[in-house]
């Protein structure tokens, strides 16, 4: 296994779980080993680093994905073999290496009819398969951290992520939708997911103003009452079900620079 495993992850769309799994990757590369997986089959991710590569190393990935696929050697195909038990393996032929120094597993369009070609007895062999992908991957490569960019759905293949992962990041924005989802969030993790792992929920896309004051940046009123709220609802659930939660106050601003 991995030394830390990270997932982000909300079951609403275009909250930053990608922006934010990508930052995470350039910073922590810059310290220590890291894999990146995309699991989302929109490729938000995998379109995201694939366009900056630069033209060239971005053709080259290209015509890398291409043979992958080809080869059956992605992801998808992976867990397939793994639910079928048809000779499962994994590889670093499945690894791209970024020019910014971590290893990334894209994600392919197929996974979107996972869950439909999973039958019922297929799929309770899921959970299992990254425990034992990440297993396999130690046992040629030593990394540090693996981060997981998950779909915005409780899928068969993120419960398989969020069933093996050390911590659970939850990016949050300031909206009636988005707190409101956190409700539903939380009765997902607790319902399927054990043993129970630390849970970071965290302000994206903050809009701020300037205090008075101080001159410094602060949240906008509007965005701090969201903020409020979602401590609130974390503090309840917490307290109520003695779980590891932890809200971090550092926002993360709506900027262009990280757009």
């Amino acid at each position: 296994m991995l030394s830390k495993t990270i997932a982000t992850i909300n079951f609403k769309g275009g909250v930053g779980k990608t922006t934010m799994t990508w930052c995470l990757a350039e910073l922590i590369a810059n310290y220590h080993a890291v894999m990146v997986f995309d699991l989302d089959a929109q490729m938000s991710l995998t379109q995201a680093i694939a366009g900056n590569e630069g033209s060239f190393r971005a053709n080259k990935f290209s015509k890398w994905l291409e043979t992958s696929s080809q080869q059956e050697k992605t992801i998808y195909h992976a867990l397939k073999k793994y639910v079928d038990n048809s000779g499962y393996s994994f590889s670093s032929d499945y690894i791209y290496k970024t020019q910014r120094g971590y290893d990334f597993v894209p994600a392919v369009e197929d996974l979107y009819w996972l869950d439909l070609e999973a039958s019922g007895a297929d799929r309770r062999t899921i959970p299992g398969f990254m425990r034992s992908l990440l297993g396999k991957i130690g046992g040629f490569k030593k990394y540090d951290y693996a981060l997981f960019d998950c779909p915005p759905a409780f899928t068969w293949l993120s419960y398989s992520v969020l069933s093996c992962c050390d911590l659970i990041l939850i990016p949050v924005n300031p909206d009636f939708y988005t707190v409101g989802g956190v409700y539903k969030i939380f009765n997902a993790l607790i319902k399927w997911i054990e043993p129970f792992p630390k849970i970071g929920l965290f302000m994206n896309k903050v809009k701020t103003t300037i205090d008075r004051k101080t001159k410094a940046l602060k949240m906008t009123s509007e965005t701090q009452s969201y903020w409020d709220e979602v401590k609130e609802i974390c503090e309840g659930i917490a307290e109520e079900q003695n779980l590891g939660i932890r809200c971090f106050e550092t926002p993360i601003c709506d900027r262009v620079s990280i757009k």
